[in-house]
């Protein structure tokens, strides 16, 4: 049982931690290329390169940002 209680005061303490690590860190906005586009009360990030045809868009998944595409 006092395994459960250390594990359990352990994630508060990390939990914890990282609360007050987040509130800590300055919010860094790099400048992106592209522009913001308002779609019907939402701004969404483009970036439009290159010319000819077909169209390619490239989105990304669930928490990544356009510079996961920075390489292909």
């Amino acid at each position: 049982m006092r395994i459960w209680s250390n594990l359990f005061s352990a994630l508060v303490i990390f939990l914890l931690t990282g609360a007050i690590h987040a509130q800590q860190t300055p919010e860094i906005v790099p400048d992106l290329p592209g522009r913001m586009v308002d779609i019907g009360g939402y701004r969404l990030h483009i970036d439009c390169t290159g010319k000819g045809s077909p169209v390619v868009i490239l989105e990304n998944g669930l928490g990544d940002n356009f510079a996961d595409w920075a390489l292909v």
